[in-house]
């Protein structure tokens, strides 16, 4: 009967007829046996599952009074995951009141929030990380050749050498332990915009990833910058971020650096819309690579045999 009722009826309506039937019977409570009455609990618990489970949360993120474009969020202990849009705005649905969104994007502190007797439209407010990278400037395509230095070889073209393709809603992220002494303002990526060979051709909004760990420093890292291409860009691109600060690296320190591919439509994510990242094979110290994806129902993360080919643009 209540599968019936469930599936014939919208949210609203089928709360109300619960609740409706819910007060007949609570009239009849003092002539119930013991059967009954144990019924009635359970037709109550069903009535506060309902209710919290259609409970939606409008949503709007910024930072310092600024939207934060493209948040990541998600309810923790579920597969309920949404990106947020440009003006940092989303709508995410709660299953119960004692669920807890978690916001992360890159430049910004992770927070959480407990949902249990908050309002149905909320303002969440991010911290900038400690420390941010100023002054960026974003170049495609460039063709400069001096003070960029090769960090990782690529080897000779096989399949140790290829370029990754992530899709929309996941990254690439590549971590290794810094050797020697180090000084640069700028990363360089290879990208392919577009899958060759095919006909479709799709926009894209690009995440650069840039991390530094360091015990003498506090954690460095990129702002949130959006890289958008259009969907006839360059097939083979140089991807440059440079920065006005000079980064100075000291042995053990840790350098992590990653692409992410924001999703054009959350609700939808498009899995023919890929972009490819350089890769060689391990080389540097300590190193290692992942992928996640974000949308994926059980956000699947992979450990790779190679890891992101890079150059820096150094400083003497």
């Amino acid at each position: 009967m209540l599968l019936f009722i469930k599936h014939n009826y919208n949210a609203k309506t089928f709360y109300n007829s619960i609740k409706k039937h819910l007060s007949l019977l609570l009239n009849r409570i003092k002539t119930m046996n013991f059967k009954n009455l144990k019924l009635l609990l359970i037709f109550s618990f069903i009535l506060n599952s309902v209710s919290y489970s259609q409970k939606k949360y409008d949503i709007s993120i910024t930072s310092e009074a600024n939207p934060v474009a493209f948040p990541y969020t998600y309810i923790k202990n579920s597969n309920i995951i949404k990106y947020g849009n440009k003006e940092g705005k989303l709508t995410i649905n709660s299953n119960s009141e004692s669920d807890t969104l978690r916001i992360e994007c890159n430049g910004y502190l992770p927070k959480e929030i407990p949902l249990q007797n908050q309002s149905e439209n909320l303002s969440i407010t991010l911290e900038p990380s400690t420390e941010i990278l100023e002054e960026i400037v974003i170049s495609v395509h460039n063709n400069e050749k001096s003070k960029w230095q090769k960090i990782n070889k690529k080897t000779k073209k096989t399949f140790e050498t290829e370029y990754f393709g992530i899709f929309e809603g996941s990254h690439i992220i590549s971590s290794y332990k810094i050797e020697t002494v180090t000084k640069f303002n700028g990363i360089r990526f290879f990208v392919i915009t577009n899958e060759v060979g095919k006909d479709f051709l799709f926009n894209k909004k690009v995440r650069p990833i840039l991390i530094i760990n360091s015990e003498n420093l506090s954690d460095i890292m990129l702002p949130n910058k959006i890289i958008y291409f259009e969907k006839d860009a360059q097939l083979y691109t140089k991807l440059d971020i440079e920065f006005k600060n000079t980064v100075n690296l000291m042995p053990d320190d840790t350098l992590t650096i990653g692409i992410e591919l924001i999703p054009e439509d959350s609700e939808n994510p498009n899995m023919k819309n890929v972009i490819g990242v350089l890769t060689t094979k391990h080389l540097l110290k300590e190193s290692k690579t992942v992928t996640n994806n974000y949308l994926s129902k059980t956000q699947k993360t992979g450990h790779l045999n190679q890891d992101i080919y890079f150059e820096l643009k150094m400083v003497k």
